[in-house]
């Protein structure tokens, strides 16, 4: 693949610092990490849940991946190479607002037709609860209440499903979801 330590050729390397805000040496610490926990350069729906599922000991991780895994997978075959990773991980910890809410977007748009549906929401919310850890009660109730709360405050113009313009400006206009995102608290990996 590359003539360096890290795997990655010089070429690979200064195009994922130009297309991100890693540091070379921070993506070569991503690409250790990434290959020491798949070998294979890719990974599977799998590996993706038992990393989460080693993140969030206490909950379960399996809905919220399942949900989660098509917007690491850009090109829809079924795995996550390093670049799709790498991509993903850069909007969700060093992104601007803009960028963590458009990604945000995408993850919470589970069929990818361009809007967000209170189905969506509740299912999303509930897998986030779960993975957690939360009491089966609270996530028996609580993801019904905060799809209400996400509606009232993003549904701009009462459709009853929210697009990507809503979502974006809806959120920033909220300082409980900008918080979240100024803090990097988005679901994602972190880096060791």
């Amino acid at each position: 693949m590359g003539n360096n330590e890290s795997g990655l050729s010089p070429r690979e390397l200064t195009d994922l610092e130009g297309v991100t805000a890693f540091s070379q040496t921070e993506i070569k610490d991503w690409y250790k990490q990434f290959h020491k926990g798949c070998p294979s350069g890719t990974m599977t729906k799998e590996q993706f849940r038992a990393m989460y599922e080693e993140a969030f000991k206490t909950g379960d991780a399996s809905q919220f991946t399942d949900c989660v895994f098509s917007t690491y997978d850009k090109d829809g075959n079924g795995t996550i190479d390093f670049r799709e990773f790498l991509l993903s991980t850069n909007l969700s910890t060093r992104g601007s607002i803009d960028e963590k809410l458009r990604w945000l977007f995408h993850m919470y748009d589970l069929d990818d037709n361009g809007y967000v549906t209170r189905k969506e929401v509740t299912q999303m919310c509930k897998a986030i609860l779960a993975m957690r850890g939360d009491d089966d009660a609270v996530v028996a109730v609580a993801p019904d209440r905060l799809a209400r709360a996400v509606f009232s405050t993003l549904d701009l113009d009462g459709d009853k499903r929210i697009n990507e313009f809503e979502f974006i400006l809806g959120a920033k206009g909220s300082p409980h979801i900008l918080a979240i995102l100024d803090k990097n608290q988005l679901p994602g990996p972190e880096a060791k």
